[in-house]
Formats: C-alpha cells, structure tokens, sequence
C-alpha cells in the first residue's frame, strides 16, 4: 500500500553530505518544502505518530490490518511478520506471488481406513443423494454392505465375502443335489470375491421331509405345468395315494401306499377252493407297497353254491377247450350221471354215483349159485359210490336148468383145461371109487375151538360129517372135498378136515371170513392124504366156532339164511366127498 510520511524537515548532515530529499517506493523524489517533509500513513492501514518530548516518529500498522487472525477453533497471529496457511486432513495451501491459495486433496481408496486417503470426492448419482447442505446417503436409505455372511465356503471361498480392488463380488446361481441343504437354497463361497447362490434339486421320500424339498420339472406324459408353473395331474382325477385293500397278510399293510418310487405292485395269484368265498376274487396285501388280487379255485359239490365258484382247468382226456375257452365233452354224448344197477344193498342205492373227484367204484365179486338166477351176472350197488359186477357160481341139477349157469372150476383128477378154456374129461379108471355124503337140514354149530397157532383137534367143533372109505389099494390117494353154505352174523368160524389114520389132528383147516352185506357164505375146503392101508378109514367134517374165552362165544347155522331159516327147500346142501384115485 502506498506510505506518506509528513515531517518537519531537518538538515541532516552526513559523511557522505547533507540529507536534502526522500525517495518513495515509486521514485518519487520529496525534497522539503519550508523544511518540512510530512510523513503521513493512510490512516487505516499505517498510522504515523509524533512525539514531541521525546523527539521521535513512529510508523505504525493501523487498524486496517488484521493482527489477529480468529477460526473455527482459537486465533493465530503473525509470528516475526509471518502468517503460516498449513492445510489439515484432505485440504492443501499453495502460495504464490500475492496469492495463497486452500484447495482440498482429491479423496484416495484403500482396503482400510487411513487418514492419509480424506479428500474431497464427488458421488455416484445412480448410487447417492447429495442435499443442500451436503448431507450424502445412499439411495433407498439403506446402509452400505461392504461385505456378505455366507452359508458355506468352498475352494478359496472366505467367510465373509468381500468385494475385490474394483468394489465387486460376484453372485452366481447354479443347482445342486438333492438334500445337500436343509434350507434348500444355499449361498457359498468360492473364491475371495465369489459366492454361488445355489438351490437343491427335490428328491422322492416315504414321509414328510422339508430337508429335500427343491426345484424340479414333471413327467410331461403326467403332468401340466401352466405358464404360473402351476402343476396338475393330466386328466380329472387326483393322484392315487394308497390303495385299500380286503385284507393283508404280514408285512402286508393296509392300506397300500406306494414305495418310494412311487410304485405299488400288484399280481395275480390263485388260492385253494373256499378261501375267498362268494366274491370267488379279493385283493389282499402281502408286504408294504403291494397286493395280490387272488382268485379261488373252483371246488366239486353235490348241489348248486355260489361260494365254491372260481377258476378251474379240465383233463383234456374227458373235454375239449377251444381257443374261446368254450368247454365241451369229447364224444357226442353226455357226461355221466350215475349207474343204474340190477339191485341194491343200503347203504348203497338204485343209482349210483361218482364221488365228488368223480369216482365211480366198480368192483367183480363172485356169489353162491343160485344168487342171482338166470342172469346169471347183475351188478349190485351196495355203497354210495361203488357197485359190484357179481357172477354166481355154477350148480349142479339134474335137468337142463338156466339159473344154475354160472363159473366153476374142474376137478383136475376127472377134467383138463387148456389154456383156451376147453375142457375135456380124464378116464375114469383113474378114479377108483367115490363115497359122497350130503346134507340139507339146518344145523346149529356152537362148538369152539381156539384161534392160535395150534393144530385144531377132532374134540373140538361141531362135526358136520363121518364118513368112511376103505381104500382098494394101500397107494392110492385121497381126495377130500368140503363144501358148506354157512350163516355167520357176526362170527368167525374155522371148517377142519380129520382123518383116523392121522391121530387127531386136523389134516387141513381155514378160517372163515365174509363181507358184512352178505346173508350168508359159502365156504370150501380140500385136502389130498396117501391111504398107506385098505383097512377101512373114517374121515370126519368139523365147523367151530371163535372160542372167546372168558366171554361167550356164539353161535352159527349151517343151509340157513340170517333168519336160521333152511335155503332153498333143502337143496342148497352141504356135501362131502372123497374120491379115491390111483397112484
């Protein structure tokens, strides 16, 4: 600023001459006018003062000039004429010519804090708001994340995760295995500055289980997913969950629910006849995801039932099945129903028919002659599903007499058979004598003898015939030939044959037994013994009865029916014979 200095001037002399003028700052050259020089300030800025007693001048800074400089917090003043401008935290001062100037420093980053980096810095609009006032925050009010927790880690994945050099974290998304996370939607890290965001796929399960819920898409032949991704069934109905069932047999349930691929197996099966019923089918559960649907067998009954329906094959030697499954007898006739038979003994009736496997029982029976007649042959029903074809056997007669046909057989010592069955007679000077005795009558047999392994002895038994022959020659041979019609009821009798030149022991003997049907039976007893003499021989004929010791033994009828009444007027006889034959 410009100084004017007023004085009064004073002649100053020096070694180097007087003092005449003063020289300003812009050459101006001042000399004394009346020997004064005043030395004037501008008064605001310098300020000039004299003192008279102390003859002295002063030039001093006026008020104009700032000697105190205040600030925000405290004052600074000039030290030696200096005034310093140090720039604190982001602001820096720069001095040159007459100029200072204060500029702030440009704001640095760094991964942490550092007070080293405070700068001004201007905001991204897209991410900041700026006020009046310059009050920043970020848009939509939130505060800044400068790093993110993360579920998992993985790799070179941290956690947190934090943002690389230029501020970025990457996010990617991806899928992942069934129940890999219970949450279903899985955020991990990866690498430094990585992390995937990653969802599970759904698995199938037995039982409610959030751990493998998940994203998935749907059999397009079974579902339709709209544009919303709303999933339905194709078709009306909903899915099947279980199926019910009539009954389960361990493991089996019900009801059946399907296993874990969503599948429940059903077969067919066959079981035995009247298992199931009326309904012939049922459905029964034999282990935990499936069932059987079972169809009986069909069973055999004598009258029309519902419950013994089912399925069935047939013997291909009795029917025909064509390709239609159409069953038909083979043959042109009917299957048969029964059997007419002749005659009939209860429990046996007049038809006979087949057991429920379709059974008829036939069965060949000779009985006594006369029995039948002149048919000589009848059939003869005498249980529920059996007969019997019976020949009667031949009789002797002394006229040409039909009902006396029947089968017989050849005394070997006056016939020959051949293999065709023609019979021819053997000479009769082979037969030396015969000695035949016979008897009609009604007789009542109660004597006893023991049924053990003992020889039966001619004291016991009920004799039936004495007979005696006297051989013509010591080496000829017996034939003895025993023939009776006995009524038994319920008792068993032994027939015996005894010769005196043979002590008393039996020669022969049997046991005589019979169908519990018949009325009565005929029995038959022969014996050969070697006469060893021409003296007279007497042969007795014996029947016994059981000995049932210590109970009461029986009693039988010899030519009597069951009522003990005589057979045929007599003539239904029981004979004996002896022939005697040459050696």
């Amino acid at each position: 600023m410009p100084l004017s200095l007023r004085g009064v001037w004073l002649n100053v002399v020096g070694s180097n001459g007087a003092l005449n003028s003063l020289t300003s700052q812009d050459a101006i050259k001042v000399t004394p006018s009346l020997g004064n020089i005043d030395i004037n300030g501008d008064g605001t800025y310098i300020v000039t003062s004299g003192d008279v007693a102390t003859s002295t001048l002063a030039i001093q800074v006026g008020n104009g000039i700032a000697k105190i400089y205040e600030t925000d917090n405290g004052t600074a003043t000039p030290a030696s004429g200096s005034l310093r401008f140090i720039g604190a935290q982001g602001v820096t001062t720069l001095g040159a010519g007459d100029i200072v100037t204060i500029a702030g420093i440009t704001a640095k980053t760094s991964s942490s804090s550092a007070i080293s980096n405070v700068g001004t810095a201007s905001f991204d609009s897209e991410s900041f708001t700026v006020d009046g006032n310059g009050f920043i925050r970020l848009k939509g009010q939130g505060i800044a994340s400068d790093s993110f927790q993360v579920d998992a880690i993985s790799g070179t994945g941290t956690n947190p995760i934090e943002p690389d050099a230029t501020g970025l974290i990457i996010l990617t998304g991806g899928q992942v295995a069934a129940a890999t996370t219970s949450n279903a939607v899985q955020i991990a890290s990866t690498a430094v500055n990585r992390c995937d965001v990653r969802i599970q796929k759904t698995s199938s399960s037995a039982v409610t289980n959030a751990n493998i819920n998940g994203i998935a898409h749907f059999d397009s032949s079974s579902f339709n997913v709209d544009a919303n991704g709303y999933v339905k069934l194709i078709g009306p109905k909903d899915g099947i969950d279980y199926i019910g069932v009539e009954s389960a047999i361990a493991p089996g349930v019900t009801p059946v629910e399907p296993d874990g691929t969503g599948k429940i197996t059903i077969t067919g099966a066959q079981v035995a006849a009247g298992t199931i019923g009326a309904t012939a089918l049922k459905t029964v559960s034999t282990a935990a995801n499936a069932f059987q649907i079972q169809a009986q067998r069909a069973d055999s009954v004598a009258a029309t039932d519902i419950t013994k329906n089912g399925i069935c094959h047939f013997n291909s030697a009795h029917f025909n099945v064509d390709s239609n499954s159409y069953v038909s007898l083979k043959g042109p006739s009917q299957a048969i129903g029964g059997i007419l038979t002749d005659t009939f003994v209860p429990p046996g009736a007049g038809t006979t028919i087949a057991t429920i496997g379709g059974v008829i029982g036939i069965f060949a029976e000779q009985v006594a002659p006369g029995s039948v007649g002149v048919k000589a042959i009848r059939t003869n029903a005498y249980a529920a599903n059996q007969f019997s074809v019976q020949i009667q056997r031949a009789a002797n007669s002394t006229v040409s007499d039909l009902s006396k046909n029947g089968i017989c057989h050849f005394d070997s010592s006056k016939f020959t058979v051949d293999s065709q069955g023609y019979v021819t007679t053997i000479s009769e000077s082979l037969v030396l004598q015969h000695v035949r005795s016979k008897r009609g009558d009604v007789v009542t047999i109660n004597g006893t003898v023991k049924f053990d392994d003992t020889i039966p002895q001619d004291s016991e038994g009920t004799v039936i015939f004495t007979s005696s022959i006297t051989p013509k020659s010591a080496t000829s041979v017996l034939h003895l030939k025993f023939s009776y019609v006995l009524q038994l009821g319920d008792q068993e009798t032994m027939s015996a044959l005894f010769a005196s030149i043979a002590g008393t022991d039996a020669i022969a003997a049997k046991r005589n037994t019979f169908a519990p049907t018949q009325d009565c039976t005929e029995g038959y007893l022969d014996a050969y013994i070697v006469t060893g003499t021409t003296n007279p021989i007497i042969f007795k004929a014996v029947i016994a009865v059981r000995d049932k010791s210590p109970l009461p033994s029986g009693t039988v009828y010899l030519n009597a029916d069951s009522l003990n009444h005589r057979i045929f007027g007599g003539t239904s006889s029981t004979t004996f014979i002896i022939t005697e034959y040459e050696s």
